[in-house]
């Protein structure tokens, strides 16, 4: 998931994306400003926990611990207790000692914890003790200024996924972190498989964003012509797949920004397409470049054969400020029609108006002829 919008409750995300200037909406803790000080920034690496919203019987529980920009802020991660809570009680008690100077820009562990005869809702707390200049620090869950430092919750399933071997459940938009920019980053590729397992996901896609995927590896503004971040991505996706124990599967994807009829940025999701497709429309890489170097019209002839486009979140209206900053638009009917478009992406997370009239859109679709999955 998008780690900026785990740290906002989310009745606010909504106000927050439609009326706050678009300089704020960072989810480093290390940017700052020429003209006034962010309220957010700290001398630290970014130190964050996160775990599965579910877990299928039989499985750990697995809890993913992320330090990042500790090549610039190096600290020594010394102790790391978790600690499960049912019903207002404790359950069960983790704890794992390093000892350990980190200072690379990524950095991250997954802690397994036995759960086997734990079920249903719990809470977690997650207590990481680290020190920096000399100073010994704690931190509940992230060490982000501002944010909430709540419990975690997740679901210990007593059931498996129904499945009479004919479906396959899986995730068909998600950022790792190789989406890298001041909104959002997310996890490593090898812990977001561990965490795929456990929730019992069969695959999941990793859509990291067009205009990220071509950067050079620690910066969100340079191109890079060798494009490393993504040729690397895509060795490791194989590697993992041929040599990790883990049941789930990674299928190499990317979230391409093109151009709707209209000349206004959108986002498809490209699932398999072995070549990099680029479109940095709306990165905000380039101030007022708005250029993308497809449409929904060109897009398909670059496409290979065993590959598949989804229209993002197709018809969810980009909010004023991404309009005008970022010439966001929505997918519009001629954009859908395309035979090798073949979904739409119409359920991100909530049962909201743009749901409601998403499903409408598709109906009527379906009756015009056009057989397009959901």
């Amino acid at each position: 998931s998008h780690i900026f919008e785990m740290l906002i409750p989310k009745n606010n995300i909504e106000l927050i994306y439609n009326f706050i200037p678009v300089f704020l909406l960072y989810a480093e803790i290390h940017f700052s400003f020429k003209w006034f000080r962010s309220r957010l920034f700290i001398k630290e690496p970014e130190i964050l926990s996160d775990l599965p919203v579910r877990i299928e019987p039989g499985k750990q529980l697995p809890i993913l611990i992320l330090i990042k920009d500790a090549h610039i802020f190096p600290i020594k991660l010394q102790n790391i207790e978790v600690i499960l809570y049912q019903d207002c009680k404790i359950i069960l008690n983790y704890e794992k000692q390093y000892i350990l100077p980190i200072n690379n820009h990524w950095w991250d562990d997954t802690l397994l914890i036995d759960v086997y005869n734990i079920s249903g809702i719990i809470q977690v707390n997650v207590i990481i003790t680290y020190e920096i200049n000399g100073d010994t620090k704690t931190c509940n869950i992230h060490n982000y200024p501002l944010s909430s430092h709540d419990r975690m919750e997740t679901f210990i399933s007593e059931y498996l996924y129904p499945n009479d071997e004919n479906v396959v459940y899986g995730d068909l938009h998600y950022h790792s972190n190789l989406t890298e920019d001041m909104v959002e980053f997310g996890a490593p590729i090898k812990s977001t498989l561990e965490a795929a397992e456990a929730m019992g996901l069969d695959f999941f896609c990793n859509t990291d964003h067009s205009y990220d995927l071509d950067d050079k590896p620690g910066s969100w503004t340079e191109t890079d012509p060798k494009l490393e971040k993504w040729n690397k991505s895509r060795i490791e996706i194989e590697r993992l797949n041929s040599e990790s124990s883990s049941s789930s599967f990674i299928i190499p994807s990317e979230e391409l920004s093109l151009h709707n009829n209209k000349g206004k940025n959108i986002h498809a999701l490209i699932i398999n397409n072995k070549s990099f497709l680029p479109g940095a429309g709306d990165g905000a890489e380039k101030l007022f470049h708005y250029e993308a170097e497809y449409d929904t019209i060109n897009l398909h002839d670059k496409m290979e054969e065993n590959s598949l486009c989804i229209a993002a979140h197709p018809f969810n209206k980009p909010p004023l400020l991404q309009r005008l900053l970022f010439k966001r638009g929505i997918w519009e009917k001629d954009d859908i029609l395309p035979e090798n478009m073949i979904g739409l992406q119409i359920l991100n997370g909530e049962l909201d108006k743009s749901f409601y009239l998403s499903l409408t859109i598709w109906i009527k679709l379906l009756l015009e002829g056009y057989h397009k999955y959901i």
